[in-house]
């Protein structure tokens, strides 16, 4: 029973994340017409970013703001310097 309910919980925090990244990607297509397949190592950094933070810091608070900050710093380069100029 215990391993049905890992799987359960597995399911759907993976399935969360998927749903993250689609609504994410559609929202800027729908918002900008341009289709950007950046949004998936963006998320990538910003979850490498937080883990990092967190086997620095122990501080899972840190490392939620610090994965975010670093999405967000990443996406605004990447708007201002190389999908707006086109």
């Amino acid at each position: 029973m215990d391993v049905l309910i890992n799987l359960f919980v597995n399911g759907v925090s993976t399935g969360m994340l998927i749903f993250l990244l689609a609504s994410g990607l559609s929202l800027i297509f729908g918002l900008m017409s341009v289709l950007n397949f950046a949004h998936g190592g963006l998320f990538a950094w910003g979850a490498f970013t937080g883990v990092w933070l967190f086997n620095m810091t122990d501080s899972y608070l840190l490392a939620l703001i610090g994965a975010v900050a670093m999405g967000m710093f990443l996406g605004f380069i990447l708007e201002r310097f190389l999908i707006r100029p086109v």
